[in-house]
């Protein structure tokens, strides 16, 4: 036997004496009954059988490496996620998860390059959290006159040039007029010049962003959560980006709506 071998059973009848002396310690100082206390140690080996044997099982499938990978690998990247703030991936913004958030967060940015789907099918959120004074929500659109719709048009199939174009001024309509917000809720419609990467939705300390694919036509993209862990967490990146948009971005207030859609009309007539 080597010096290995040895160390190794004397640690086994070093535990061994451990759990005999805990066992006997508890069974001193322990107020059940004799049946009770049986239950008890058994419920204790068996639950320490069991994870002894899902070790065993990964350990004989996976040899000892995966463990050494395990710690090495796996906790490193996962702490660096956490680190970053990242929370979760998913197929679709949940917003069921953090609707009482979205109701009541101080301020909402939301980003998207029309997002008709996503106001429409969660119409019943916006109206709700409308309605709550002293908030801000700010939506960030593309701007239906811009060089960028032919080509989103096209990257998404659509073969009426003037798709998106129709699409952005309804969606623009519903939240400035069909929406009815609370007099102190500053409700801001901004549309910008340049093109999206990426959809946002940001609230409190929760940041969530849609990719977009660089093939034509639509799929499931992944859907990235971000919770704000500090000043070098993906949150307070993403944040601090939607604000430099919003900063370059222009305003569309309800005098400004009936102007941006005859420029989009006469864009459509002449789109040269």
């Amino acid at each position: 036997m080597n010096f290995k071998d040895l160390k190794k059973y004397i640690r086994l009848f070093v535990l061994l004496v451990i759990s005999v002396v805990s066992i006997l310690l508890y069974a001193s100082v322990s107020s059940l009954s004799g049946n009770d206390f049986v239950k008890s140690i058994s419920l204790a080996i068996f639950s320490t059988g069991l994870v002894m044997c899902a070790y065993e099982f990964i350990y004989s499938t996976r040899g000892e490496k995966y463990f050494e990978e395990l710690i090495g690998e796996k906790i490193p990247i996962y702490l660096k996620m956490k680190a970053k703030g990242m929370e979760d991936i998913t197929d679709s913004f949940e917003l069921d998860k953090y609707q009482d958030k979205i109701i009541n967060s101080k301020k909402l940015n939301i980003v998207m390059n029309d997002g008709k789907s996503f106001i429409g099918h969660n119409s019943y959120i916006f109206k709700r959290r409308f309605k709550l004074p002293n908030k801000e929500t700010n939506f960030v659109l593309l701007d239906p006159t811009s060089d960028f719709m032919p080509l989103l048009n096209k990257k998404n199939g659509k073969h009426d040039a003037s798709y998106y174009q129709r699409k952005i001024l309804d969606v623009i309509k519903e939240i400035l007029i069909d929406f009815q917000a609370e007099d102190s809720h500053k409700v801001n419609v901004y549309v910008h010049q340049m093109f999206n990467t990426m959809s946002v939705l940001s609230f409190d300390n929760i940041a969530m962003v849609s990719l977009y694919r660089l093939s034509p036509g639509k799929s499931i993209v992944p859907h990235f959560e971000f919770k704000d862990t500090g000043a070098n967490s993906e949150f307070c990146e993403i944040t601090d980006d939607v604000d430099k948009l919003i900063k370059i971005s222009t305003l569309i207030t309800i005098d400004k709506y009936e102007e941006l859609k005859s420029k989009v009309f006469q864009h459509i007539q002449s789109p040269t």
